[in-house]
């Protein structure tokens, strides 16, 4: 009796100690127990019911879980807004398992709840960047209905969810010929096209769509993402540039543009009305009174009084009437007789500040489109992370099947550590595309290798792959992105995950190997899955390319993976055969590698 009271004690003590808030419901919606960390933070619960302590009510929940769970006898996983003992709300992650007695009757059910507050707040703020993404965004069933779209389609196309897309975007009947979204769902690939639909307003809107997969059924789309950048204003103002180019080019060789001609006394004689219109002189106070040299760029009369052939400027600079200085092409000559005797100069020029004004509009509409192909890449990243969450997950699900609280805690911490990661993504894929400094701190290179580990054990065994390790140990610090080599190692083992799931070797195996050899530190990625032949070795550095198909791969990973690397003073390689494997490895110098930055800022 004497030490079933000590294993009694000793489980009441990790009952409290569970980081978790952990309760027991009777069939009358009774609090039965609960732990300490339960009762911190929903306050007392001796004699009340569920829905009196976490939602401070006074009758049954309406679609009560609970009675869900005593009626069907199944495990829910759920999240609910609860209020704890302040009357603050807050979100909560839910686990319910029923308790069953000698004749399999359920008397009581458990549950386990978790405060996932600030994560769904996470989601909210997320769901708030995409609104604020200055591209369309919609979401499209394998019907082509709208199943979400951000505030800029709301707002351009007055979007109704219940629409199909070629409804809200083309004011059309059926589903349009081009159709990249269908082209996504029957060949799981991202397509990319140029369309022309209609604002809310009837207007035209000229965008670039991208439709990517974006969930799936078995190997089958279920549905459709489609990223389109608004190019209307793009669109015709390249139109248009293009014609002011091709005038330009008329304009030039017929005479037609602004034309000052001068005497050999370098008297102006010719004034057209094109040079007025840029220039602004009064015709009065131009011919027969000013001089050449007074109108001309200087460099531009001493370039054309030392040669004997045509001078011409594709960007200078001139003067108006009130002293402003207006962009022009200009070209020019001095002008001969037969006999070769000089009768005078003549300039031709056009102003380009509408042109000026039209290529920085199109950059700018370049910069928003790169914008749009970064949040097409998010999947490759969120997809690495998504591995690590299942395999928490796992370890929860097998910790609570087993009544492992350690397992549980350590499958929590997994999720959590991947949440952690799930916030910062966005800011760090956006960083690829602008640029970013590594933030660099003295850490164990080991210790991430070890992490990796950790994140991938559990998928490779699920995978069926043999996953070695060969790390040395006790090797000194180096000023390292924490954050940066663990996407480098996670992307080059997810990889190896891939080659050895499309291969057809019987016994898949990935080694993967940290060590340091004078002053390079190196980790190495070994697996024996497809491999590359000559033609995807030299494409796998290229921005987008990706062997994995059915809309898996972004491309995105080795492209991201080199440069984190290069930002390190480091350099990646590898070696492939058809059938074989391949063989990646990160060498980094640690006289290469940058400095921390409070090591950078001391004198």
């Amino acid at each position: 009796m004497k030490e079933k009271s000590i294993h009694r004690d000793a489980a009441f003590d990790i009952y409290n100690e569970v980081p978790v808030k952990i309760f027991i419901i009777d069939r009358d919606y009774r609090v039965v127990s609960a732990n300490a960390k339960f009762q911190k933070t929903f306050g007392a619960w001796r004699g009340k019911k569920c829905f009196q302590v976490f939602r401070q009510i006074e009758d049954v929940c309406s679609k009560c879980k609970v009675a869900e769970t005593f009626a069907d006898g199944k495990e829910r996983n759920f999240v609910m807004s609860l209020k704890d003992r302040k009357g603050d709300p807050g979100y909560y992650r839910i686990f319910l398992t029923p308790h069953r007695d000698a004749v399999e009757k359920i008397t009581h059910v458990m549950g386990m709840s978790v405060d996932i507050t600030e994560r769904e707040r996470d989601i909210e703020q997320h769901k708030s960047i995409l609104d604020n993404v200055p591209c369309f965004i919609t979401v499209i069933d394998k019907d082509f209905k709208i199943l979400t779209a951000n505030k800029l389609v709301r707002e351009t196309f007055g979007k109704d969810l219940d629409m199909y897309c070629f409804e809200s975007y083309k004011k059309r009947s059926e589903v349009c010929e081009d159709c990249p979204a269908r082209l996504a769902f029957q060949g799981g690939q991202t397509h990319n096209s140029l369309q022309e639909g209609y604002d809310k307003e009837g207007k035209k809107v000229v965008y670039m769509v991208t439709a990517s997969p974006h969930t799936m059924k078995g190997d089958k789309v279920d549905s459709v993402i489609e990223m389109a950048l608004d190019i209307t204003k793009t669109f015709f103002l390249e139109k248009e540039l293009g014609e002011v180019r091709d005038f330009q080019d008329v304009v030039l060789h017929n005479a037609t543009d602004g034309i000052i001609a001068s005497n050999a006394d370098d008297t102006i004689t010719i004034y057209n009305p094109a040079a007025k219109k840029i220039l602004k002189y009064p015709f009065e106070t131009v011919i027969g009174k000013k001089r050449g040299k007074e109108m001309y760029p200087r460099d531009f009369i001493e370039s054309i009084n030392k040669g004997s052939r045509p001078v011409i400027l594709q960007e200078s600079k001139i003067r108006d009437y009130k002293g402003k200085e207006i962009p022009i092409i200009l070209s020019g000559t001095r002008l001969k007789k037969r006999n070769g005797k000089i009768v005078g100069t003549v300039i031709f020029f056009h102003d380009l500040s509408d042109i000026k004004r039209l290529e920085k509009e199109v950059l700018d509409a370049e910069r928003l489109a790169a914008v749009g192909q970064t949040v097409a890449g998010l999947s490759h990243g969120i997809k690495n992370i998504l591995m690590g969450l299942e395999g928490g997950v796992y370890v929860v699900n097998s910790g609570i099947k087993r009544d492992d609280n350690a397992l549980v805690h350590q499958g929590w911490n997994m999720i959590q550590n991947n949440i952690e990661k799930i916030s910062s993504f966005t800011k760090e894929f956006l960083g690829f595309a602008r640029g970013s400094t590594p933030k660099v701190e003295m850490i164990d290179p080991c210790a991430i290798a070890k992490d990796i580990v950790n994140l991938y054990r559990d998928a490779t065994r699920q995978s069926g792959i043999h996953f070695k390790t060969k790390f040395q140990e006790k090797v000194e610090e180096a000023a390292m992105d924490p954050k940066g080599i663990h996407t480098c190692l996670a992307n080059l083992i997810s990889n190896a995950i891939d080659a050895c799931l499309m291969s057809d070797t019987k016994n898949p195996e990935i080694v993967f190997s940290f060590f340091e050899k004078k002053g390079i530190i190196c980790y190495e990625i070994k697996d024996n899955g497809c491999g590359m032949d000559y033609d995807i070795k030299k494409k796998i550095f290229t921005n987008f390319f990706t062997t994995k198909g059915s809309g898996q791969g972004t491309g995105l990973g080795l492209l991201t993976t080199r440069k984190i690397v290069q930002e390190h003073g480091g350099k990646i390689s590898f070696t492939s055969s058809p059938g074989v494997g391949s063989v990646f490895r990160v060498e980094l110098s640690r006289r290469r590698l940058p400095v921390p930055k409070e090591e950078d800022e001391q004198p």
